[in-house]
């Protein structure tokens, strides 16, 4: 690139492709705006490369894709790849380096993070980054610039070469020290109908079906300063929805509850979406997030805990229950998560679940079957516990010793049930007086709806 004709600036042309599963106010590309902002604020770097991004969605043609890729003209195009785009991205990366070979390709995320060996050998990239990519891909840029070769970096893997599979990380251990895309205006938060808000980075728990929390340096967060900052430019933009990126968000009492004095000051009227774990809820934490506008997901998973012990989880459904009831008598509105076919459930422990958490009251109930997902324990202990799954995304489970293929497709019936009958149709409010009148569980409801449901031709 530095003898094209064309190129009189001297600058390598870098863009980075998120692939969004839809239009909807999630769909921002952070990842991609992080990494450039990251490279823009090195004077380095910014004064021989111009790095951008572009946004596209799963319902677009791969064809199509490429095409707009290609009519830029880059010298190097990063994919941000996840479980819901592999292919998509695979199919892409393909097409533009068949058409331009000399054209440098590289992925990240969640699927480069899992297996990056595998995505490396399934693709056309020139590299991989394995982990946060912020770190790793600066040094990659600055070997390219200075004709060095890069293959021996930390948490980089690289075509036709012998990469050790143990290859480290590179975490960001000072969040602070990564330029905001927000406040530097890498990107402009009026062209989205949401923002994502990462907080920190990391998780402090070890659930084996989840590999948040692997090959990090335990939990990182960004300074309540820049959060400030933030909120500030986020009520000044008159954004309406801020889904905030913390597995654990109210794990630190004391700081959760000083975002939410700082939320309610600044910006009271935005809606807030925030993943939390019951056993840090206080009555104080129930009322601070009652004062403001926003939703909690909460991670029940199973109400078993033999279950949850398999993965590295625990409950007490008593405890469990009094802490919900704090968001219930404060009317704060939240949401749980169930998975069904985890190691040692079955069909009936699901059910059991099922009316566990409908009995407290959830303003809806999100269900998904079991994800054995490259790069965690379960992964890894698939064949110890008997579980068989598609090797391919999404990687849910086919059947396990507890769990048959019938007892998944029973669970997804129940799974589609709950989610037109109790989410979309605003049971929560209602749902008990008929559960009284009948004299039925939650889950014998659901079941006699589903029989309905499917027997309508739905």
């Amino acid at each position: 690139y530095l003898n094209n004709r064309d190129n009189p600036l001297n600058k390598l042309k870098l863009i980075i492709i998120s692939i969004h599963i839809k239009n909807s106010p999630q769909a921002m590309p952070l990842a991609a705006a992080l990494l450039k902002s990251q490279l823009d604020s090195l004077p380095e770097i910014n004064s021989r490369v111009d790095a951008s991004y572009m946004d596209f969605y799963l319902d677009t043609d791969a064809q199509l894709i490429a095409d707009q890729i290609c009519s830029e003209s880059p010298h190097m195009v990063g994919f941000s790849t996840y479980l819901w785009n592999r292919h998509m991205v695979l199919e892409i990366s393909r097409t533009i380096k068949n058409r331009h070979p000399e054209t440098m390709l590289f992925a990240g995320g969640a699927e480069a993070t899992a297996l990056p060996e595998k995505l490396l050998k399934s693709g056309p990239f020139d590299f991989v980054i394995k982990g946060e990519g912020e770190p790793a891909l600066t040094e990659v840029i600055k070997r390219i610039l200075s004709s060095e070769p890069y293959d021996n970096l930390d948490a980089v893997f690289v075509q036709n070469e012998n990469n050790d599979p143990d290859k480290n990380q590179c975490p960001v251990m000072n969040l602070d020290e990564l330029p905001s895309p927000f406040l530097s205006g890498v990107i402009d938060v009026k062209n989205y109908s949401g923002v994502l808000w990462e907080l920190s980075r990391g998780c402090p728990f070890k659930c084996s079906f989840c590999f948040e929390s692997r090959g990090v340096a335990g939990v990182r967060q960004y300074s309540l300063d820049r959060i400030q900052k933030e909120l500030e430019l986020f009520e000044a933009e008159k954004i309406n929805q801020v889904f905030v990126l913390d597995p654990t968000f109210n794990r630190n009492i004391k700081r959760a509850k000083q975002i939410l004095r700082m939320i309610n000051k600044t910006a009271p009227l935005i809606h807030f979406t925030f993943e939390v774990r019951t056993e840090f809820l206080d009555g104080e934490m129930a009322e601070l997030f009652a004062m403001i506008n926003c939703s909690l997901q909460i991670g029940l998973q199973s109400a078993i805990p033999e279950v949850l012990s398999k993965v590295n989880r625990s409950i007490d459904p008593v405890k469990y229950a009094d802490k919900i009831s704090l968001l219930n008598q404060t009317g704060v509105i939240f949401g749980l998560d169930l998975i069904y076919g985890l190691p040692g459930d079955t069909l009936e422990g699901f059910k059991h679940s099922l009316n566990y958490a409908l009995r407290l009251q959830p303003n809806h109930l999100d269900i998904f079957p079991l994800a054995v997902l490259p790069g965690t324990v379960l992964y890894e202990d698939a064949e110890l516990h008997n579980l068989k799954f598609k090797n391919d995304t999404p990687y849910t489970l086919i059947s396990s010793p507890g769990f048959s293929e019938s007892d998944m497709a029973a669970a997804e019936s129940l799974k589609i049930a709950c989610s037109i009958f109790y989410n979309q149709g605003g049971a929560a409010g209602w749902m008990f007086m008929v559960l009284e009148t009948l004299d039925i569980e939650p889950a014998q409801l659901l079941e006699e709806y589903a029989l309905h449901y499917s027997s309508q031709g739905s």
